[in-house]
């Protein structure tokens, strides 16, 4: 069971948006930016930590599931559900970091 629920995901998505563009109407420029973004990423790694996706067929956690075979005939997992990393850094403002997170 998750330590966090969605309201939680979408009021830190909140403060970390309004925190960003408060910051960025007063000029504070690219380095407090840069933090706001920073921030978002560690918060969206804990929360996807606590809520990883998992495989549909065999149960298995997205970690437990890169190291091992599913028990399907072609031993392939089925991963779903999971935090949704993408739309909270969207929520949190950083839409242009969505790109960078999807590549690593």
């Amino acid at each position: 069971m998750s330590r966090y629920s969605k309201e939680h995901y979408e009021d830190v998505a909140g403060l970390l948006r309004a925190t960003g563009e408060k910051l960025a109407s007063a000029g504070q420029g690219y380095g407090a930016m840069a933090a706001v973004g920073a921030l978002a990423y560690s918060f969206a790694f804990l929360f996807y930590a606590d809520h990883p996706a998992y495989c549909s067929h065999c149960g298995q956690h997205e970690e437990e599931a890169a190291t091992s075979a599913c028990h399907t005939f072609d031993e392939t997992h089925d991963l779903e559900g999971g935090f949704g990393h993408t739309e909270f850094l969207r929520d949190c403002g950083l839409e242009s970091e969505v790109q960078t997170w999807q590549s690593q």
